[in-house]
């Protein structure tokens, strides 16, 4: 059981503050607009010797309510860019993050 509900969490994912637009499409299911904490950090790695390489990694954090049955390979549409689901970590309390790629 979640720490908070659903509604006190909604007030950290406002656009008004740090929210960003997303349409969740389950696989097999119907498209629906969300609300969610978009991050693409930049990740420059050194892999010894002359090797060198740069990734991004992209996450989404939303509400567990907002994201119903949330699966490895779902889509998410954010920004005009589409990313599949590759990883779904639920925290616990009511909040989950999913590790994405884009297309």
């Amino acid at each position: 059981m979640p720490i908070e509900n659903a509604d006190s969490l909604a007030f950290f994912f406002t656009t008004n503050d740090f929210g960003t637009d997303a349409v969740f499409t389950p696989a097999g299911g119907s498209a629906s607009n969300i609300v969610g904490v978009f991050d693409n950090p930049y990740i420059g790695a050194d892999a010894g010797g002359m090797v060198e390489f740069s990734a991004t990694s992209p996450t989404f954090t939303a509400r567990d309510v907002d994201f119903p049955g949330v699966a490895h390979g779902d889509q998410l549409v954010i920004g005009g860019a589409t990313y599949l689901i590759r990883e779904v970590m639920p925290d616990g309390t009511g909040i989950t993050t999913v590790m994405l790629e884009e297309q």
